[in-house]
């Protein structure tokens, strides 16, 4: 039996919405326990907010000389990959799909479909973004649990890309890579495509909820004690700012960067901290998690790269970068 569960967020609270989100994949967890099939979609959206990813620095992603002057939120999402701006005129979007039914080709051809209603002709490009021609207007992360997935992304409707360029500061090499001198000249409003509004985006994807669910849909209800206490670890600075690397090694790759600070314990690795961008980072964890006990020295360092268990062979590429910078800084020295 599937459960189908659709809700739109009436407040513009960042915060909030992510605990939403949250709740989402707490509810889907549980059904998935009775032996449900889960299929969900949650609509929100944040006003004046800088969303960062799981494992990045704050201080190197925001100018904060804006974001003090126009009063603009800084949030920690709990998914990879790199900074965005919102406001009222982005849309953003979060399925959370049992792993039985969930691709992450699915949820992209939803939205290209949905879209494709009100004249919009888009396509899926790289790993995680949706343009029209050249132009992204969406960016997506995901994040894998035991029962569920969950993927969200945002939809560029009229935001206000000048500020949205002005309060981020991403790295020259990222935009080295997609070949862009600008924020602003790699991104593209719909609105500039097809004169349409967030209200009428809101009602197209929700046709297409409507028309692939498989039975009843149902608006989730929340336990507000819960919510609450969800949002404050949201809104906690100590979450916000859990990320803040200036010591380190560095490494860039065109799946993102990595930045890392290695503590030494009598010729041992000892507690590793690390900030990336990459989309899905979980390996990094797991590296450097492992990484504690090792010996500082090439052969050793060398063997614990290769006992690890590696899904692509990107992954593998970095932790091959981060291994030479370890040899060349810290054994090589």
């Amino acid at each position: 039996m599937r459960k189908n569960f659709l809700y739109i967020a009436k407040a513009s609270n960042p915060y909030e919405n992510l605990a939403i989100e949250e709740y989402m994949v707490k509810l889907a967890e549980e059904e998935t326990l009775k032996n449900h099939s889960v299929f969900s979609l949650l609509l929100w959206q944040s006003d004046n907010a800088i969303v960062i990813g799981q494992n990045q620095n704050a201080n190197r992603e925001c100018n904060f000389d804006v974001v003090k002057d126009r009063n603009i939120k800084i949030v920690r999402r709990k998914t990879g990959g790199g900074a965005v701006y919102q406001d009222l005129g982005n849309l953003n979007f979060s399925f959370v799909i049992s792993k039985d039914i969930y691709t992450k080709e699915k949820v992209f051809e939803f939205i290209i479909k949905s879209l494709s209603t009100i004249g919009i002709n888009a396509h899926f490009s790289g790993r995680n973004d949706i343009l029209v021609g050249e132009q992204k207007f969406s960016g997506n992360a995901f994040r894998h649990f035991k029962n569920v997935s969950l993927h969200h992304g945002t939809i560029l409707i009229s935001t206000d890309l000048d500020l949205a360029e002005r309060c981020l500061t991403p790295d020259k090499f990222k935009l080295k890579k997609h070949s862009v001198t600008s924020v602003k000249s790699r991104i593209v409003n719909l609105s500039n495509i097809v004169k349409i509004n967030v209200e009428e985006v809101i009602n197209a994807l929700i046709k297409t909820f409507k028309e692939c669910s498989d039975g009843e849909i149902i608006v989730p209800s929340f336990d507000d004690k819960i919510l609450s206490k969800m949002t404050s670890e949201f809104a906690d600075e100590k979450w916000i700012y859990s990320k803040n690397i200036d010591d380190s090694l560095v490494i860039k790759t065109f799946q993102g960067n990595v930045r890392f600070h290695i503590n030494e314990d009598n010729g041992k690795i000892g507690s590793c901290d690390y900030e990336t961008d990459i989309l899905e980072d979980d390996f990094l964890k797991d590296f450097f998690a492992g990484l504690s006990g090792v010996n500082i020295d090439k052969e050793s360092l060398i063997n614990y790269k290769d006992s690890i268990e590696i899904e692509q062979s990107f992954e593998m590429d970095i932790l091959d970068l981060i291994c030479e910078k370890i040899i060349n800084d810290m054994v090589n020295k």
